[in-house]
């Protein structure tokens, strides 16, 4: 009943100015044809298997015209042994020189450039789903949408190929039956194609062309028909890997070297659920953090980036939460609260669907290991520690889901610990028509040895995400002593947090695509309602070209009040005391599909009983479609009554992409509260789909009154052979 409350109570709440209601077009349709002689993924589409093959034209414009007729003219082709899925695409030009394609780096955005993108809804849940996406280079991005939000986190093995001539580019696709979750007796998936050409910003789609659905709302798919007698083997994937790391370390002298052989296993204990093991792991070419800068009572969150753990991430995702508090954030296994990596010796998980539920497994053992030093110089032993986190939820209604989570374990500590989650999700796409509406209640319970009270979490916010208008309302409730061990909490302390903020879009014929106008809100106080923090923030002009280029200009008044002092650095600290100030900022991009790039945004506000000055300029350099150099610099200019500071952070990247399987990337970042550079160099040679080797070197250099002196060395090579049955 709630949930038919909540939709009457939208409808009726006087914020959607835009109300027509959307057009709602019949799905449309297309069979595959089944072919003995399977085509060659080369990017020319001239086999006589694409003549008999399904065929899909005229799809329509999403933007800036819904519906619309499409401007340049695209044909679709739909082949299938009982091993593959093979789909071409031919995007015909006027002028092949107005074709944008800069990116050859696998897994990359490719925003800036003209692409295909591809979504399949294998099981026709119109929930979840994988999407494909390839570029006239013929560079490939893969992702995962879970319940409607997608992630790019998921690696699958297809092949691809792409090639420009003179009728524009062509695409040609082959996803192994074997790389996907099939059910053995479902003959029809639901299937989107869209196809965006950069230089006027035009979308077009096959299915659903409204800028109210999105590409990855599995609601919106048209059905491909015809998918019969297909092959998926017994369902095993076995991939070997080899490590070697050397390390020297030039402020002590210590030298170490491991070779490392472990094992991935994943196995498809069903069509739709996977187990994963694996042993002796090794993360030595998952890319490194990006440093960052400080100056909050917050925490700072930096994301996942080792691949077991990506994969399949979204099974966790809880309420909607991005950021605090999590009860499950994957960096806490195997990386310490200082960021020292700790050995994973065994993990195993679990991913999948049963019927309508969905569910998600993870168990890590993780080896024994020292803390850095803390302030005193001593260093906590941390002993084996077994972590695990187990995900359920299932699905009601025909978007929506209510689930469970708990996690078991705490890394950095041998207090016992545990938390356990609630939620429910509510999700309706078709609202008034077409418009989105989302509503989340969740509440979570930790259990930490010694503590027996004020341990609760809880929240519910309201979300509707539409392309005129946007706007939603959170309120989170966190209790003093919530711990989610193997979660992440951005304060310490109980709060409680409410937030809101309302967008409106104008789509513009001409010169602008999008002129957005946002109000956000956000007020913190603590478990006892006594004021924390709070902001009220403008963004009068936030508008969008079709080329991609952006500018953006932001008012904020902001109020503090500190019962107790808050240290900025070591040697400036924060008086308690009620403190506000205003904040202006301009921010302006030029897009990076050209040739040359710039960034740009300015800050100016007060801080506290002072001012602070922000500026972060960066600029990237394409000379051709292999090489780029993308130059970075953050500085933090802080005036205060009893105390000055600068604070720098400068990046400089050399991105080389030989072809899109071979790359070499180079990244190095100076940050000055460490007083110290670090490089991280990575060539990746994928030597076809599922099959890689790295080698990769990471180089600190530690500053010293001026003198640079060599920190840690460690180079280290990766080989990893993944073998299919």
């Amino acid at each position: 009943m709630w949930m038919r409350g909540l939709s009457i109570a939208l409808g009726l709440c006087g914020l959607l100015p835009h109300v027509a209601f959307g057009f709602q077009e019949e799905s449309v349709h297309v069979r595959a044809v089944r072919t003995e002689n399977p085509p060659e993924i080369d990017g020319r589409i001239v086999e006589d298997a694409w003549q008999q093959a399904g065929r899909i034209e005229g799809l329509r414009q999403k933007i800036p015209v819904a519906y619309g007729e499409a401007s340049q003219r695209t044909e679709v082709w739909v082949l299938y042994d009982a091993d593959f899925l093979y789909i071409a695409v031919r995007a015909h030009e006027s002028d092949p020189r107005d074709i944008i394609a800069s990116k050859m780096v696998r897994d990359g955005d490719m925003a800036s450039d003209d692409r295909i993108t591809i979504s399949l809804d294998t099981f026709l849940d119109r929930r979840n789903g994988y999407q494909f996406e390839i570029n006239p280079l013929g560079n490939k991005r893969d992702g995962l949408i879970e319940n409607s939000d997608e992630s790019y986190e998921w690696d699958g093995i297809w092949y691809a190929d792409a090639r420009v001539d003179a009728q524009g580019w062509a695409v040609e696709v082959a996803i192994p039956f074997q790389t996907l979750s099939v059910a053995d007796d479902r003959t029809t998936w639901g299937m989107q194609i869209v196809r965006y050409t950069k230089r006027n910003g035009e979308e077009d789609r096959w299915a659903s062309p409204t800028p109210e659905i999105e590409a990855f709302n599995m609601n919106g798919n048209g059905h491909l028909e015809g998918l019969v007698g297909i092959r998926q083997g017994i369902g095993l994937d076995v991939v070997p890997k080899l490590a070697l790391r050397h390390t020297d370390d030039g402020q002590t002298g210590k030298k170490d070297t491991d070779f490392d052989p472990g094992v991935d296993a994943f196995y498809r204990i069903t069509p739709s659920l996977t187990g994963a093991l694996t042993v002796n792991t090794d993360f030595g070419e998952a890319e490194v953090d990006e440093r960052q800068i400080n100056l909050t009572r917050s925490s700072l969150f930096f994301p996942e980036k080792r691949q077991f753990f990506l994969q399949d991430a979204g099974i966790f995702d809880f309420g909607g939460l991005q950021r605090n508090p999590l009860p499950y954030f994957s960096r806490r296994i195997g990386l310490s609260n200082q960021g020292e990596e700790i050995p994973i010796l065994v993990g195993t998980k679990v991913t999948g669907r049963v019927g309508p539920l969905n569910v998600g497994f993870v168990d890590v053992v993780t080896d024994k290991y020292q803390r850095l030093p803390d302030a005193d110089g001593r260093r906590e032993k941390i002993g084996v520690k077994n972590l695990a986190v187990a995900r359920a939820s299932v699905n009601v209604l025909e978007e929506s889901t209510a689930g469970l989570i708990f996690t078991h374990g705490d890394p950095n500590s041998d207090d016992e610990n545990w938390v356990l989650g609630a939620d429910a999700n509510y999700r309706k796409s078709d609202f008034l028509g077409n418009r989105t509406v989302v509503g989340r209640l969740w509440a979570q319970h930790s259990h930490t040895s010694g503590v027996d009270s004020d341990d609760w979490a809880w929240g519910t916010r309201l979300v509707y995400p539409n392309d005129r208008v946007y706007w939603y309302v959170i309120a989170e409730g966190i209790q003093e002593n919530f711990n989610p061990a193997l979660g992440f909490r951005s304060r310490n302390g109980g709060t409680r947090n409410y937030y809101t903020s309302y967008r409106f879009r104008h789509r513009p014929e001409r010169f602008v695509r999008t002129l957005d106008h946002r109000v956000t809100t956000s007020l913190v106080t603590d478990s006892h309602d006594d004021f924390e923090s709070a902001e009220i923030t403008f963004d009068p002009v936030d508008l969008a070209n079709a080329a991609g280029d952006t500018f953006k200009v932001t008012y904020a008044r902001v109020f503090e009040d500190h019962d107790d002092p808050f240290a900025l650095r070591s040697d400036v600290a924060i008086e308690p005391g009620r403190y506000s100030w205003n904040r202006w900022s301009v921010e302006m991009a030029s897009s990076d599909g050209r040739p040359v790039s710039v960034g740009l945004i300015v800050s100016a506000s007060g801080f506290y009983e002072g001012d602070r000055f922000d500026v972060e300029p960066s600029v990237a350099w394409r000379p051709s479609k292999h090489l780029v150099f993308t130059a970075a610099y953050d500085r933090r200019d802080v005036d205060l009554d009893f105390g000055d500071f600068v604070v720098h952070i400068a990046s400089f990247r050399v991105d080389i992409q030989f072809n899109p399987e071979v790359s070499w990337n180079t990244f190095a970042q100076y940050d000055s509260d460490s007083d110290s550079i670090g490089v991280n160099t990575r060539l990746r040679w994928i030597i076809e789909p599922g099959r890689e080797f790295f080698l990769v070197l990471n180089q600190g250099v530690v500053i010293d009154d001026g003198d640079w002196e060599r920190g840690e060395t460690e180079p280290r090579a990766k080989l990893g052979w993944t073998f299919r049955f």
